[in-house]
């Protein structure tokens, strides 16, 4: 593991979310998900698992956004 991980998860361990940024968050991620079901594609269950982490504040976007990028 590297510096830059351990300094994530760090990071990590400090942020808490309140509900109205986890609804702000849960309302991007359902908004994300009608549009590609819109393009007529389906994300995978591993794609998913991350946007709930995200939505639980587990992960910040930009993480999110990198996870997301290994599934294009």
């Amino acid at each position: 593991i590297g510096w830059r991980e351990l300094s994530r998860a760090a990071t990590m361990a400090l942020v808490t979310i309140d509900e109205a940024e986890r609804e702000r968050r849960r309302g991007a991620v359902d908004a994300a998900r009608a549009s590609t079901a819109l393009e007529g594609r389906t994300a995978s269950d591993e794609a998913h698992a991350d946007q709930e982490a995200y939505v639980r504040g587990d992960i910040e976007v930009d993480e999110l956004l990198e996870r997301v990028g290994r599934f294009r």
